[in-house]
C-alpha cells in the first residue's frame, strides 16, 4: 500500500498540504494530512 501526497486539499482545493503523521488502521497504517489554508485534516488515497 503506498500513500501518495494529494496535490490539492479535499475542501477548499488549496495546494499548501503537509503530512502530519500515520493513523494505525486493521490494514496498516493511514498518512494523514493536513490543509495549510483551511486547517482541515485528511487521508491520501490508495494505489
Amino acid at each position: 500500500m503506498t500513500e501518495n501526497k494529494p496535490d490539492f486539499c479535499e475542501f477548499c482545493k488549496a495546494s499548501r498540504i503537509v503530512r502530519i503523521g500515520k493513523i494505525p488502521t486493521v490494514t496498516g497504517k493511514k498518512q494523514r494530512f493536513q490543509c495549510r489554508e483551511c486547517g482541515r485534516t485528511f487521508y491520501g488515497t490508495n494505489n
